[in-house]
């Protein structure tokens, strides 16, 4: 449907119009959360110059496909670019007229999280729900921010509660459910468990290449091997891990957080190897990475503790035993 709207739009207005803009824009979104993202960042990339073209400085569309082009960056992996992006973005918010900012909030917050840096993550979840307050303008989006940095955070009943609550409004089931099968990897009801994971399952099979597919298979390898599926658990695991190399780019800061959490994974599952390999893989990424966004030192920081807390892990045990803990967190 974008690709006609955006070819009618060009029919009629030529190349360079609004209309055309937002077609190209609009477009760029579907590519972005399809995981097409070579094709997700040729049109935004021609939106964002005809916006700039187009409309003054700080303007509402110029500012909307520049966040959208930060999430291109998040759906890359370059997370640490993104949350730059976020910064030097709200910093403008505070001196214009733009005020649409759910989005922005919403994405940056859940990259927080993937990061590890709650603190930042609280600031930033307390600023959206004032914003709201002084906006009236409601959202259901800060609700599932806020039942993600209660699993985040540990508070498992939280997360499952504000949960519950979310997904009795259908309006919302496309930003929650992701969030609902990890929050309910902690629940004791198996039976709700296995239920969880053949949704999860069949999410994946839909759009294997989607930007939720990595985190989707993650959740079900944890979901299986807590079942005592163990064999199956390994076999998703390397299914994330082949999702996670077809979105994310190779150098990218997501690749290697998510490597440190399959790591964890394969610790959990006795593979002592496996888990050796991951981490190496995050270790390298960190070498190339750290450095190349200024000020940037408590992010950096934060990827070495985690790499750290991995690597004393792997150094200082000869048997495992349980870590589910450790997965966890």
């Amino acid at each position: 449907i974008c690709r006609e709207i955006l070819q009618v739009q060009q029919e009629v207005h030529g190349d360079e119009h609004p209309l055309v803009a937002e077609a190209h824009h609009n477009l760029g979104v579907v590519y972005r959360e399809l995981g097409k993202l070579e094709l997700a960042r040729t049109h935004s990339q021609i939106a964002f110059e005809l916006r700039t073209s187009l409309f003054r400085d700080g303007h509402p569309q110029v500012l909307s496909t520049r966040v959208a082009m930060v999430n291109l960056e998040l759906a890359d992996g370059h997370w640490w670019r993104a949350e730059a992006g976020v910064q030097r973005i709200l910093r403008e918010l505070a001196s214009t007229e733009f005020r649409w900012t759910d989005a922005l909030y919403s994405r940056s917050v859940e990259n927080l999280l993937l990061l590890g840096d709650l603190e930042v993550a609280r600031e930033r979840l307390r600023s959206w729900e004032d914003y709201l307050v002084t906006s009236g303008v409601p959202s259901r989006r800060v609700a599932v921010a806020e039942s993600l940095f209660a699993f985040a955070s540990g508070a498992y009943g939280r997360s499952s509660a504000l949960l519950h609550e979310l997904e009795s409004e259908p309006a919302t089931s496309y930003y929650s459910l992701s969030a609902t099968r990890a929050a309910f990897l902690n629940s004791p009801d198996t039976m709700l468990l296995a239920e969880l994971l053949n949704e999860a399952k069949l999410h994946v099979e839909r759009s294997p290449h989607a930007v939720f597919a990595p985190w989707d298979q993650l959740y079900i390898a944890e979901g299986k091997r807590k079942l005592g599926l163990n064999r199956s658990s390994r076999l998703h695991l390397e299914d994330a891990l082949v999702a996670a190399d077809a979105l994310w780019a190779d150098d990218s800061v997501g690749r290697a957080v998510f490597a440190l959490k399959v790591g964890w994974q394969m610790l959990a599952l006795d593979d002592w190897k496996a888990a050796q390999d991951q981490l190496r893989r995050a270790q390298e990424i960190r070498a190339r990475n750290t450095g190349t966004v200024p000020d940037n030192t408590r992010l950096e920081d934060l990827l070495a503790d985690q790499i750290d807390a991995l690597a004393e892990r792997l150094d200082g045990s000869d048997s495992f035993g349980d870590v589910s803990s450790a997965v966890i967190d």
